[in-house]
């Protein structure tokens, strides 16, 4: 099975043992930290079992969106303490997902809630948001 996902003109990095992947550069080539979606991490800390993936993947679609949308509400609102645990819920999230570029902006803007730089978390959440789209697409392939 090939994976390919496109964002405009470009592929998302994903990893995963058991697949054929289509990347822009050789898998050795791309940083494990742009790799939006590690399958065969994740796989390897839920004892490679699919169904728990599944799972986790409909939980993702259920709930994911609603915790980006807390964190842009809290940003309109100013409230840093809320910006702070709303990031950190996303950052546990991407690492749940193996998603470092998520994980990492994440961070950022939780650290910014958390020293309530309030426009240090606004100017990253353009970069939350196409991280987090593109790891929705990318687990879209699992659903």
């Amino acid at each position: 099975m090939k994976i390919k996902i496109e964002n405009s003109n470009r592929r998302i990095p994903i990893i995963d043992d058991d697949k054929d992947i289509l990347l822009d550069a050789p898998l050795d080539e791309i940083p494990a930290d742009e790799v939006i979606f590690n399958r065969a991490d994740m796989l390897r800390r839920i004892m490679n079992n699919e169904g728990i993936l599944k799972r986790l993947v409909s939980g993702f679609f259920e709930h994911a969106t609603g915790y980006l949308v807390a964190l842009r509400d809290a940003l309109d609102n100013g409230d840093a303490p809320e910006v702070h645990l709303r990031a950190h819920t996303i950052k546990g999230v991407a690492a749940n997902f193996s998603s470092a570029p998520l994980r990492d902006i994440a961070g950022r803007i939780e650290m910014a809630g958390k020293e309530a730089d309030l426009k240090k978390a606004e100017s990253l959440f353009p970069e939350l948001q196409e991280k987090f789209d593109l790891l929705a697409k990318a687990l879209e392939q699992e659903r």
